[in-house]
């Protein structure tokens, strides 16, 4: 859909994930989740109560930004556009899921990376997720409720 005003900004109805096909999106009155289990606050589950659901496609970042993918939008290469050079993530819990589907992008553009943090595994927590997937050689992470991950070195 292209909205008068947005230039350069598409908006694409679909969920990103590790692999693509389709799921079922569970809207909230304040939250989506497309794990029922990853919403683990008791007000977030009374929240979705009565709450619809919609079969949407799943998308892997790594496909969508290929060059194949960008010229049947009718996008700009990423080339032409300089790479990509920032992905800002807020999937409720279910951050590791569209990195493993955007490895590839960030191994090959290395982009800032931001996500909400405080809804992830304690194992997963203080940028540990960006670590696990590229390890601590090629991102520096800054983390709170929330992570800002810098590249070492931009590609």
């Amino acid at each position: 859909t292209k909205r008068p005003g947005l230039k350069g900004i598409q908006i694409v109805h679909a969920c990103v994930g590790k692999q693509a096909g389709v799921a079922v999106l569970k809207r909230a009155l304040d939250s989506s989740s497309l794990l029922q289990d990853s919403i683990t606050h008791a007000q977030w589950k009374a929240n979705r109560e009565g709450g619809r659901s919609e079969a949407v496609a799943v998308v892997r970042l790594d496909d969508v930004l290929n060059g194949t993918s960008l010229d049947a939008l009718g996008w700009p290469s990423l080339a032409a556009a300089g790479g990509v050079g920032f992905i800002k993530i807020d999937v409720q819990g279910v951050e590791r899921n569209v990195l493993l589907g955007a490895a590839a992008t960030l191994a090959l553009h290395r982009p800032y990376v931001y996500y909400e943090d405080s809804l992830l595994p304690e194992a997963e927590r203080g940028g540990q997720l960006v670590y696990q997937m590229v390890g601590e050689s090629a991102y520096e992470c800054k983390c709170k409720a929330d992570c800002f991950c810098m590249p070492k070195r931009r590609r």
